[in-house]
């Protein structure tokens, strides 16, 4: 009888979890098309079916998320910035690898023993095209994030590039979340133009199953409606 009631509690403490999270705020891009999708405005919870990979991510009051059914392969988040002198938005794209794909990206992250860091094929680029490379490590609650530094020193804009992925570490389907060369200047004016201020960012976003998406949440697209059957015309007989 005991054990019972644990395993009653554990179902029901399960079932309320996504009532109790403030979730961001939805609207549909066209209420006669729910099919097209739409936009979760923060601050709140958002959850994600990107195709292949499932997050959510905890929006804050200045982000936005567009969404499109069985289209966004990836996390398109407007981050609005505001200063005494500017106020732009930094969007951040992260696409979505699973399988094969991220086998193979993988690969530019990790060292000979597989473990995260230097990559042979990222230290032979930097050396063919003599610039200057490094790794950056850094963490979130489901992933091992890691970025290839590139610093180009020549030309008319110097810059620091960093080709940046999350790997989830949490999740029964191996998948991960990369952004494709993030550009930032050597000397940043602004607390927005730094690795941290954008990492800041992407630890907000937890990767799950996708058997952890809510059943009711608008990022699973609507199901289609069946159709009426056709009630058939009276048939005429001649005699």
């Amino acid at each position: 009888m005991k054990r019972i009631l644990i395993m009653l509690a554990l179902f029901f403490s399960v079932a309320s979890a996504h009532s109790i999270e403030k979730m961001a705020r939805w609207n549909f891009s066209d209420g006669n098309n729910k099919e097209l999708g739409g936009r979760y405005t923060g601050p709140g919870i958002a959850y994600l079916d990107l195709i292949k990979c499932s997050i959510k991510i905890n929006l804050l009051s200045n982000e936005q998320i567009i969404y499109t059914y069985q289209r966004s392969g990836g996390l398109m988040l407007i981050h609005q910035i505001k200063t005494k002198y500017e106020n732009y938005s930094k969007n951040l794209g992260l696409g979505c690898y699973t399988g094969v794909d991220l086998a193979d990206i993988k690969k530019e992250f990790t060292r000979p023993d597989g473990s995260y860091g230097m990559s042979e094929m990222h230290r032979q680029w930097g050396e063919e095209n003599e610039v200057k490379v490094g790794v950056k490590l850094f963490k979130g609650a489901t992933w091992q994030g890691v970025g290839n530094v590139q610093d180009i020193t020549t030309g008319e804009y110097p810059a620091r590039y960093i080709f940046v992925c999350l790997f989830s570490t949490a999740t029964k389907l191996p998948q991960a979340l990369c952004y494709d060369r993030l550009g930032l200047p050597f000397k940043p004016k602004t607390k927005a133009d730094t690795f941290k201020y954008v990492t800041d960012i992407f630890e907000r976003i937890t990767f799950i199953d996708h058997d952890q998406l809510p059943p009711d949440s608008p990022a699973i697209p609507p199901k289609p409606v069946e159709p009426s059957p056709a009630v058939p015309a009276d048939s005429v007989q001649s005699e």
